[in-house]
């Protein structure tokens, strides 16, 4: 008979694995697909217990609270201590436009 040689395969288990590996279908896996998103493993062990960013069902819409004091035109509050201090806090300048000189009124 001329057989083809015989090899063995080598089953792994979670022992086999270091401690940047994740077992997953008998073999050990870089550690990098766990908690990913995406079930790579036949049994779904590389997505459970994760904890997530968020869940749909807890997420909350950002609440935008309007600035105390004065705001940028881009939208960055600035304080009135910031304005007319001589340092652009603004992008554009805004916070140091309309300043009185130092010996007038504000």
């Amino acid at each position: 008979f001329d057989c083809p040689p015989f090899t063995v395969a080598t089953r792994h288990t979670p022992e086999d694995c270091t401690a940047d590996q994740h077992f997953c279908d008998d073999e050990c896996r870089p550690a990098s697909i766990r908690c990913n998103d995406v079930s790579e493993c036949t049994d779904g062990s590389d997505e459970i217990n994760c904890t997530p960013a968020y869940t749909p069902s807890t997420r909350r819409p950002l609440t935008i609270y309007p600035c105390p004091m004065h705001t940028c035109p881009n939208g960055k509050c600035y304080s009135e201590s910031e304005r007319c201090d001589g340092s652009r806090d603004c992008d554009d300048g805004a916070d140091e436009a309309n300043c009185c000189a130092a010996n007038q009124f504000r």
